[in-house]
This record gives C-alpha cells, structure tokens and sequence, in this order.
C-alpha cells in the first residue's frame, strides 16, 4: 500500500470513514474553505479527494495531488480510490482507524481492560478502543455488515 494520506471535502463524510477503517489516515474537515484545504494538504502532504472539479482545479494548480470522483455511489468511490492508491479491501485491526476521529484503535482483549464505568453490551473476544474519543468498537452485526460489502468489493474488483 502507498502511504497516502487523504483530505476528503464535506460531501464525502461516509468514504472518509470507511477509509478510516481500512486503516488510512484521512481528515474530514466539514467548516473548511477551498483554501483551508489546500494549505492542510500541502502542509501535511495529504491527496484531497472530492468531487467538487472547481477545487479540483484550483488545488491542481498549486501543485496539490487530487483524486477527482465521478460518482456519488459509495461503493464505486471506495473501490476507486482503493484500486488508485492499492489500498487493501480488508479490515485490520492493527491498523484501523477511528471512523469518528481519525486516531489509531487500540486493541483490547478484555473487557475489564476498557473503562472501569463501563460494560458492554456484547460479550466479544476483542474491542477497539478509540484513545482520543473513547468510542469502543467491536465484530457485531455492523462489521459484519462492512465486511460483506468489503467481499463484494473484491469479487467486483476481479470482475
């Protein structure tokens, strides 16, 4: 996988957090002009992925890395930027992200190991823990979920 590291604009909150999942670093600055974007992307060397062709041409200009989308169907946005940028179809644990906050989870085995306030719903035989937002994760029905369509990704991606 190249290191990309991604700005994703206003209107593309749900890839931003499915690219989280996958692992990769990604902002998603909701109050930030076009110009607020491209300094952030130049400063930190990040790819701005939108579908907006105005800042797309504007960032170009200035010599910023752009990922322009076609499409509003997420699906057909994340496997795009997925194929462009070899990022695995794949949830790690190891390497996900917050979808929330954008920090590296923490893998915790036990649930005494989390907060000593809290209990959680399900019994499961690992967590992620968000260190920065607290927010626990685990396999239940959603990653369940995420992994089927992340299964249909690939096999479509091979089509």
């Amino acid at each position: 996988m190249k290191e990309a590291k991604f700005i994703v604009d206003a209107m593309l909150g749900s890839l931003a957090r499915w690219l989280r999942i996958l692992g990769v670093d990604t902002l998603y600055p909701r109050d930030y002009s076009d110009e607020e974007l491209i300094m952030l992307a130049r400063r930190e060397k990040r790819v701005i992925i939108t579908r907006d062709k105005k800042l797309a041409e504007i960032a170009r200009r200035q010599g910023i890395e752009v990922f322009l989308l076609d499409t509003c169907n997420i699906k057909q946005a994340l496997l795009r930027v997925c194929r462009r940028y070899e990022i695995p179809l794949s949830i790690e644990p190891n390497r996900t992200r917050c979808p929330l906050c954008n920090e590296k989870l923490v893998v915790v085995k036990k649930p005494e190991e989390l907060l000593t306030t809290w209990a959680p719903p399900v019994q499961a035989d690992e967590y992620w823990v968000c260190p920065r937002c607290r927010h626990v994760y685990w396999r239940g029905k959603h990653f369940r979920t995420m992994l089927k369509v992340l299964d249909e990704l690939k096999r479509f991606s091979k089509a």
